[in-house]
């Protein structure tokens, strides 16, 4: 906020992260801020008490022009773009700062005792993908493309837990025995099916605070559904789009805290290493949710511990691919789910932002669980 106001009483500003030569920084940091004003009900050819519009002070400052985005984030200029009227453009400009002012950024909030806990995650555009530079990159993370997250939503803190878990199976008899679990064989590096095995036994030690796995993509579903009925609110799996968005918070690397990782800041194989990281322990087990820390949405463990299902449908790649952070379910191969994020048996270049993976939906592994959304309303 101190930058906005900064910028609209005319005041110098300066980022001691970014050099004062070149004229790209307004690019980067006030571009936001005209963004920011846009959203909060400023138009973007509005005067301020200066006298000027955000866009002029910017060309003023930075002696560059505003961008084309920033000039399309009018609802004058959006609406003929999209084929809309204004006061539709409008409309949807007047809900998103309803909903911005009723669930500010980084809040948290539960709304049951045992619900999981939840941080609502602001708006947003970024580039969902890979570049072909990134290392161990596979194809089915290009072409890279931008998607824009319209509104506020929330997103579990952390991953579902047993003991979350086990309420719901305990509240409906949902059955989990059925398919029994593949579990993780280290010896021979691949997964063995066993009948024997389930989330109440996984095949390690895990306590109530542990994420749940051997749950498959109807498990998590009906989870959901559960949740939903419970609290009389939209809960549901992320889209795909909206789970990169989430893990990177911000970030254009493999990972959210920066080009490599270590075992200190994520749960996997420790035995093998990435981009010069160090080699660590493999603990060969989940560990308590919140045990590393979060990213800048307030995230925990978006690279690693769990495998998370998402609601999208597995396609080859993203050509297609909704721009507007919906999930992907026409198309592709519906019998087969996306899975994101790596999970403890896993080489630390399956934890990357952009790795992607899938499954067939009645599949249940010792290294999958959830994370769950919820979209919010007025």
């Amino acid at each position: 906020m101190a930058i906005v106001f900064a910028l609209v009483i005319g005041i110098p500003l300066h980022a001691s992260s970014k050099s004062n030569s070149g004229k790209s920084a307004w690019v980067t940091e006030h571009g936001d801020v005209i963004e920011f004003l846009m959203e909060t009900g400023a138009n973007v050819n509005n005067s301020g008490s200066k006298g000027k519009s955000a866009v002029e002070l910017a060309k003023a400052r930075f002696e560059e022009p505003i961008s084309e985005t920033i000039q399309m984030r009018d609802p004058a200029n959006q609406a003929p773009q999209r084929g809309m009227l204004y006061a539709e453009v409008q409309g949807e400009r007047e809900e998103q700062e309803k909903l911005m002012k009723m669930h500010p950024a980084g809040k948290e909030f539960q709304d049951c005792d045992s619900c999981p806990k939840m941080v609502v995650v602001p708006p947003g555009t970024f580039l969902m993908g890979s570049p072909a530079s990134e290392k161990e990159r596979d194809e089915d993370e290009g072409q890279q493309h931008q998607v824009t997250i319209s509104n506020p939503f929330a997103v579990g803190k952390y991953e579902v837990t047993r003991e979350q878990f086990e309420e719901f199976v305990e509240a409906t008899g949902h059955d989990t025995s059925s398919t029994g679990c593949r579990t993780y064989c280290t010896s021979e590096r691949f997964y063995q099916w066993r009948p024997q095995i389930s989330w109440r036994t996984p095949g390690f030690s895990q306590d109530k605070d542990h994420p749940v796995v051997c749950v498959n993509w109807k498990d998590a579903q009906a989870y959901v559904r559960w949740l939903s009925k419970e609290t009389g609110q939209g809960y549901r799996l992320l889209a795909e789009s909206e789970w990169e968005y989430v893990a990177r918070a911000g970030t254009t690397g493999p990972f959210h805290f920066g080009s490599t990782i270590s075992t200190d800041q994520a749960n996997y194989d420790g035995n093998y290493t990435y981009d010069g990281g160090s080699k660590g322990i493999y603990r060969e087990k989940t560990v308590s949710v919140g045990s590393f820390a979060a990213n800048g949405f307030g995230l925990h463990d978006v690279h690693g511990n769990v495998d998370e299902w998402v609601e999208d449908c597995w396609h080859e790649n993203f050509h297609g691919a909704p721009p507007d952070g919906s999930a992907w379910v026409t198309g592709g191969d519906c019998n087969r789910r996306v899975i994101r994020g790596g999970s403890l048996n896993d080489e630390p270049w399956n934890l990357r932002s952009a790795y992607r993976d899938r499954s067939e939906t009645w599949y249940r592994y010792g290294n999958s669980g959830f994370r769950v959304a919820r979209t919010l309303t007025p």
